[in-house]
């Protein structure tokens, strides 16, 4: 199952993470798994500048969707994805496809 990044420190490590990717308007940050986190955890970061809320909250749904396609195919840790300008635009078939590419990119830096 896919959880949430909450606390504080992670985030922190997610930031001093040189394992980074990027395919289109999709960026993922990855950091391995600590032993007392979960499996997965995934954190979005999805601007202003990308759309209105309604637009925002719409590509955060259709990330997790993807995301729940992609989840016996990712390796454990933690993830920040980050979403520029033209992600909106993108269907949803390239946008699993820039997810799944960013994920692999990322996870074997």
């Amino acid at each position: 199952m896919i959880e949430s990044v909450r606390r504080r420190r992670d985030f922190e490590r997610l930031a001093a993470s040189t394992h980074r990717a990027r395919s289109a308007t999709i960026r993922v940050v990855y950091c391995s798994r600590e032993p007392d986190e979960p499996a997965v955890a995934v954190a979005f970061a999805v601007g202003r500048r990308v759309g209105s809320a309604v637009a925002r909250n719409r590509i955060r749904r259709r990330l997790r969707a993807a995301l729940q396609e992609l989840e016996g195919t990712m390796p454990e840790g933690l993830y920040l994805i980050k979403c520029d300008i033209g992600t909106r635009d993108l269907t949803y078939e390239e946008l699993r496809t820039h997810l799944r590419e960013s994920i692999s990119r990322a996870s074997t830096r």
